[in-house]
């Protein structure tokens, strides 16, 4: 059930599987999640001082988010002989750049902790185990 396409997007054609799609909103909120921590903590070390920081694009964020889900598939790929996924089809860029837009409009994200982390890591286990089971489908 979770791997087969969901509805609005079979609608046109576009195999898109829910699993797909928690794991690019996870990715996603993970990224914003340290961002935000890290931000909060250059606060701290300025104190009073006005340092002015540098505003986050959402192209920057979006490239980072793209680097870190298909960058070792592209390093990996040509070595192996495999076209990389976004060669392929850009569905899956896609999915994740509309997962950014997403939740870069969420207005408050909780900060990471243990309790919330822990339960998420089975999300984070069931996306890795798909990933490496596709990978092993293609040889």
């Amino acid at each position: 059930m979770s791997l087969e396409p969901i509805a609005p997007f079979s609608w046109f054609g576009i195999k898109v599987c829910s699993i797909k799609l928690v794991a690019a909103l996870r990715l996603c909120t993970v990224l914003r999640q340290v961002w935000e921590d890290l931000y909060a903590k250059h606060q701290r070390c300025t104190g009073d001082k006005t340092v002015s920081v540098e505003e986050r694009s959402f192209l920057r964020d979006a490239c980072t988010s793209l680097m870190i889900k298909f960058g070792g598939e592209a390093t990996i790929g040509p070595l192996l002989g495999v076209p990389p996924s976004f060669v392929l089809s850009g569905v899956s860029p896609g999915v994740y750049i509309a997962a950014q837009v997403i939740v870069e409009h969420i207005p408050v994200i909780p900060s990471t902790s243990l309790s919330t982390e822990l339960s998420l890591s089975i999300v984070d286990g069931f996306t890795g185990a798909l990933l490496l089971c596709g990978l092993t489908s293609l040889s």
